[in-house]
């Protein structure tokens, strides 16, 4: 199990190898027993802590871990995160569900919709050019055009807003 935490702070990168713990590429021996739901001991190099994980709200990216009466605020990222980062990238869920991205870089070649369009899945937005070849971007999803982000003969980066709904 690999977890990676980032606080303010630090980025802590944890492994968990049976009894010893990979942390920050550091091995520690140690023992995690769950004692209940979310709670947890952890015997660290003579250590004894006592730690209770909880989720922000409903966002499960970020983490909130009460630490011997100390809490601990951290975001969870996985390999691809990771990966996408070092990339220079978002993965695109990572734009706001209101939104439209790009899939792929490329010149819009022509706008199917304007502000205040209803659409429906399936629906022509723009057709997207993209290596030579054209391609028509569809709406993914039933809603009214709040705004249009792009202008035709424009440039577009992958995962750029092209759509608000």
């Amino acid at each position: 199990m690999i977890i990676d935490l980032e606080s303010p702070h630090q980025t802590y990168s944890i492994l968990r190898e049976h009894d010893r713990l990979v942390i920050n590429g550091e091995t520690f021996d140690g023992t995690i027993k769950s004692t209940a739901e979310n709670h947890y001991f952890i015997l660290l190099n003579n250590r004894c802590i006592h730690a209770e994980i909880k989720t922000n709200g409903n966002n499960h990216q970020v983490i909130e871990i009460l630490i011997n009466g100390k809490t601990y605020t951290f975001n969870l990222k996985t390999k691809s995160d990771i990966l996408y980062e070092r990339v220079g990238m978002k993965k695109p869920e990572d734009s706001k569900k209101n939104d439209l991205v790009a899939p792929m870089p490329g010149m819009v070649l022509d706008i199917k919709v304007k502000e205040g369009d209803e659409v429906k899945p399936g629906d022509p937005l723009l057709i997207l050019e993209a290596m030579k070849m054209e391609n028509m971007i569809k709406s993914d999803r039933s809603g009214k055009i709040a705004v249009v982000e792009i202008q035709k003969g424009q440039g577009v980066e992958k995962n750029q807003v092209l759509f608000r709904f």
